[in-house]
């Protein structure tokens, strides 16, 4: 996001095997949202067109695809399309840890990423005066639209205090022009916009990915 609000034209932008995954999340989304829509209690939201939800002074902004009014709570919904192995593969490192936490926290720590992204949406309500009760992150196979799994997020104040550090960080670094640490782990540098391309190999499925991303060179 740095090189991005600098103007840094992006070294390793998403392959088209990458945009056909995108592509599935957003069909998935677009054709089963609007067929909640006036089921007895449901109301959907689609934000496509709305205006972008922002704070100035965090220099956050951003919308939620869609959010759902369900007895009369709004809520904001997020589905995450994944392939079938994963739900079996997550299973199997749920049932090491699943005498010491349940399955919601396990799938908020796997994905904190996700958590801080809803989290952020309802940051961006609750400063506008908007009254969203929670977030739901809904896990869908791509294989054939299972509905796996569903967590709830909610702004409490730990989670609301490490978005507004992240973002008063990466403003003070954009301020200073200083690279703010990388976060990006695991496949998360293989698929980073900002790769070094000098070093992309075949991963374990022999799609060609980064083995390092967000350097100083990079501008």
């Amino acid at each position: 996001m740095y090189w991005h609000i600098k103007g840094v034209e992006e070294t390793t932008p998403p392959n088209v095997g990458a945009l056909m995954n995108f592509k599935m999340g957003y069909a998935w989304e677009h054709t089963l949202f609007p067929l909640l829509d006036g089921l007895e209690g449901i109301d959907v939201h689609h934000h496509k067109d709305d205006k972008v939800w922002g704070d100035e002074e965090l220099n956050l902004y951003g919308t939620p695809d869609f959010t759902l009014t369900v007895d009369g709570k709004n809520v904001i919904v997020d589905s995450k399309t994944v392939n079938s192995a994963w739900f079996k593969y997550t299973e199997r490192e749920y049932k090491k840890v699943e005498q010491h936490m349940s399955k919601q926290d396990f799938l908020l720590a796997k994905n904190h990423h996700y958590e801080l992204q809803q989290g952020a949406y309802l940051l961006l309500a609750k400063r506008m005066g908007l009254e969203y009760d929670h977030a739901r992150l809904v896990f869908v196979s791509k294989d054939d639209s299972f509905v796996g799994w569903e967590v709830k997020i909610y702004l409490t104040p730990e989670l609301e205090k490490e978005i507004i550090d992240k973002c008063n960080y990466i403003n003070k670094c954009l301020k200073e022009d200083t690279l703010p640490e990388c976060t990006c782990e695991g496949w998360q540098v293989g698929y980073c916009n900002y790769g070094d391309k000098s070093t992309q190999e075949p991963n374990s499925k022999k799609k060609i990915v980064n083995t390092s991303c967000c350097s100083e060179e990079i501008k």
